[in-house]
């Protein structure tokens, strides 16, 4: 994670936005892994 993910990160407030976008960062996280480098 780069100073920018953090950045966002702590302003990001906690709730529903925070859950989305961790379930999106997990799935791209799996995408990159099965993806063919």
């Amino acid at each position: 994670d780069g100073p920018y993910e953090i950045v966002t990160h702590l302003q990001r407030p906690c709730g529903q936005a925070d859950v989305v976008s961790e379930r999106f960062e997990r799935r791209a996280l799996q995408v990159a892994k099965n993806a063919p480098t």
